[in-house]
């Protein structure tokens, strides 16, 4: 009897120790498997794990598969995120007041660094922003580093979808989903430095996936966004990233605008007999006189020589609008059909003393194998040694007035990024070669600071 009293207290005392006090592991820490699951739209992915348990896990501190971390003292940085702290205004984002510099730095890291280098910079931070915009960041970093398991693991620590601000809750349902479908909404115009950096980085994620399934046109439309925003940043434009978009871009276009089945609005001529490219293009300017276009412009859209068209032959002719910006601190060119950026260009410009100047210009001229002629001194024809100015030019008209400056190539292809020319914009020979055929005469286009 006392051994049977022994044995039933002792399996109550082993019963009570485990129902008062679990074991305080988590389960599936091992988080989820690298793979790309497209969510459902209008689906959260944000704050489940703080729903499904009431509250806050582990008072706002980092399960075991996102460890805590002290801010960097030297050596190797470690894979991991900071640990977010439980105060401060969910709200707003931030537990202290940001300082536009650390808003600058950490936009730009966002949209060029790695996700370690976010994390770095989370960790470096001291806790700027609250625990839900950290673990925001944190999730961000890990789909940057194609850790959407773990992306998803830090996304679930946020409170609610209501504690971020508006740009950074949609962007985190974007790229955690992987669904990209539809356009982007008009609310994302504007934002701080964070929030810019984040939609650039989105904008090229979504354009290499939507590459990569053929839908060219909004892969393009996604580029423009991250072209167009880098430049206005306010941080100095990444020229490495730049080039990189770029690629990207060449890919989507040639497959696009540069496709005679790319779905881009056109006017179709049918060739006749005895036709060349440029009497297709008289004919089309005679029903059209107030657009503008050129025969390598035709011939590129259409992927064809020129002098092997034939009778019967239909050819599409682009109506979209053909312009061009120079944002002269990014030392970049980018070439539009209508708004989309259909080619991107790295430039050098005007050096000191000689600056590129500002302003809204046309094309007045167009020479092959150009000959310089420099202020006074006597003309230099092209081949000789001290003729700068590559395989090609283009003159600048302002309000109708022939200007000094133009876009050439150069001999120098170390130049292009640096402020080495007399004024004028340098381009690569390649580069200069065929943006020498998509651009019309009295084409307009801007240059900015």
């Amino acid at each position: 009897m006392r051994g049977l009293v022994l044995l039933l207290l002792g399996g109550g005392l082993i019963w009570a120790v485990l129902h008062f006090f679990p074991s305080s592991e988590e389960p599936g820490g091992a988080g989820e498997p690298d793979v790309e699951e497209p969510g459902t739209p209008g689906t959260s992915v944000l704050g489940a794990e703080r729903e499904a348990t009431g509250g806050q896990p582990n008072g706002g501190q980092p399960s075991s598969g996102v460890p805590s971390t002290d801010p960097p003292s030297g050596g190797q940085p470690k894979d991991t995120a900071p640990s977010p702290d439980a105060g401060g205004d969910a709200g707003g984002g931030f537990t202290v007041p940001v300082s536009q510099a650390d808003l600058i730095s950490l936009g730009s890291t966002l949209a060029h660094g790695s996700g370690q280098e976010v994390l770095d910079w989370l960790q470096a931070s001291d806790h700027v922003l609250d625990a839900d915009m950290e673990w925001a960041m944190a999730s961000f970093a890990a789909v940057l580093a194609n850790d959407r398991g773990t992306a998803r693991e830090r996304a679930q620590k946020i409170s609610s979808e209501d504690a971020l601000p508006q740009r950074v809750r949609w962007v985190l349902q974007r790229v955690l989903s992987g669904n990209f479908e539809g356009p982007w909404p008009a609310m994302l115009a504007g934002g701080d430095p964070l929030e810019v950096g984040l939609l650039i980085r989105t904008a090229v994620i979504e354009a290499a996936a939507l590459a990569e399934r053929r839908r060219d046109p909004e892969a393009a439309e996604r580029l423009t966004f991250a072209f167009e925003h880098e430049l206005s940043a306010l941080w100095p434009a990444n020229f490495v990233s730049l080039n990189e978009w770029r690629e990207l871009l060449d890919a989507a276009q040639a497959r696009h605008r540069f496709n005679p089945k790319g779905s881009w609005p056109s006017h179709q001529m049918t060739v006749q007999s005895g036709d060349s490219l440029g009497a297709i293009r008289k004919r089309y300017l005679a029903e059209f006189p107030d657009r503008l276009i050129n025969t390598g412009l035709i011939a590129k859209v259409n992927d064809i020589d020129p002098s092997l068209i034939h009778p019967d032959q239909v050819l599409r002719i682009p109506t979209a609008q053909v312009t061009m910006l120079v944002d002269l601190d990014a030392h970049w060119l980018l070439y539009y059909h209508d708004d989309e950026v259909v080619a991107a260009y790295p430039v050098g410009i005007g050096g000191t003393g000689e600056e590129t100047i500002v302003g809204t210009f046309t094309i007045g001229e167009k020479q092959v194998e150009p000959t310089w002629f420099p202020r006074g001194r006597s003309p230099v024809v092209f081949g000789e040694d001290d003729n700068p100015l590559g395989t090609r030019y283009m003159t600048w008209f302002e309000d109708g007035e022939k200007t000094s400056y133009g876009f050439h190539g150069t001999w120098e292809p170390e130049t292009i990024g640096g402020n080495e020319s007399d004024g004028c914009i340098r381009m690569y020979n390649h580069d200069v070669e065929e943006f020498f055929e998509l651009v019309p005469l009295h084409t307009r286009f801007r240059v900015q600071p």
